[in-house]
């Protein structure tokens, strides 16, 4: 990746459509979970297995679209696909304003996973349809610092909406979000090439992952991506229930937490982008994973390093914070 051709990547008018869209888009997606967060965690003060079916809820659609979406999306024009998968995700996330019980919500967040696993396999094969070959990677390493640079912009932003105006905001910023992206993805003018395909979908599936069992070298990836991502699984349902009723902070204190994590991907990636070609993929790859456990057992360690008086001042703040968003689930709580 070059600033030369991150320039020429900018400098395409249809991609920089799809850049913005999905820059705001992605904001609007961190700013939605945060309210989510302060609607079930905090607000109806969920349980760990409430919580946790939150999570299981959105994972689903993974399982059960994942493995077939992208053979579909290869069949249809990726434009309109994306278009209605947007449209369809802002007045899902708009239901959520109007949701009483958390069984509501289990059934909205699934509808909405569900139209996300076919958003993104027509926006990776759209890309090639409208950047030079030559800038590919740039264009895919983009749209990859877009998602995180949301992680650092959609927390900010949903902190002070919270405070200031109230979590059923967030779902109305999330809501028109989604649609400004299906209006830029429609002024994408772009000619699609779409195969013609006689096979049935459901065999070239099956063949996909007699592929994957065959090549040990993606079928170790895989299956390594996937032990990480059922422990992250844990600490996604664990760690807002850790912070509100460990650590005693409110919504705030977990935006702060969103927010941190924000800048550590961002630096993270920096940190492989100058350590690539210097050092080899296999111990950034390990290095990495090790990093993550010692620093996983020094969140778990934070109350004791903050009843033995250590200089721990961040946290301090985040957890004495004096903006509490009580008064604004509060006033909501009539209407």
């Amino acid at each position: 990746m070059t600033a030369k051709g991150l320039i020429k990547v900018l400098k395409n008018t249809e991609f920089l459509k799809l850049w913005i869209g999905q820059l705001i888009s992605n904001i609007g997606d961190e700013v939605g979970f945060l309210g989510l967060a302060a609607l079930v965690v905090f607000k109806w003060r969920a349980s760990p297995m409430e919580v946790s079916m939150l999570f299981v809820f959105t994972s689903i659609p993974s399982l059960l679209f994942g493995p077939i979406a992208g053979v579909f999306v290869d069949r249809w024009k990726r434009k309109t696909t994306m278009i209605c998968a947007d449209l369809i995700r802002a007045l899902i996330v708009f239901l959520i304003i109007f949701s009483q019980e958390i069984w509501e919500v289990y059934i909205l967040i699934f509808l909405l996973a569900s139209a996300s696993r076919f958003f993104y396999p027509a926006r990776n094969a759209l890309i090639p349809n409208i950047v030079d070959k030559e800038v590919l990677v740039e264009a895919n390493s983009l749209s990859q610092m877009t998602f995180m640079l949301s992680l650092i912009l959609g927390p900010a932003i949903a902190m002070l909406i919270i405070v200031l105006v109230g979590y059923r905001t967030t779902f109305i910023i999330d809501s028109i979000t989604f649609v400004f992206s299906a209006i830029m993805i429609l002024m994408i003018n772009v000619n699609e090439k779409i195969g013609k395909y006689r096979r049935n979908p459901i065999r070239e599936m099956i063949e996909g992952f007699s592929f994957i069992k065959k090549t040990k070298v993606v079928l170790f990836i895989i299956l390594l991506f996937s032990f990480l991502m059922l422990i992250f699984g844990g600490l996604n349902v664990g760690y807002p229930i850790y912070i509100r009723d460990v650590l005693k902070m409110d919504v705030v204190g977990l935006g702060g937490v969103e927010f941190a994590v924000g800048i550590g991907a961002v630096l993270g990636s920096i940190s492989v982008g100058v350590l690539s070609g210097k050092v080899k993929t296999g111990y950034i790859t390990y290095s990495g994973i090790i990093s993550i456990g010692i620093l996983l057992i020094l969140f778990a360690a934070i109350p004791v390093i903050l009843r033995s008086n250590s200089i721990c001042v961040p946290l301090r703040i985040l957890q004495y914070v004096h903006i509490s968003t009580s008064q604004c689930f509060a006033s909501e709580k009539g209407s």
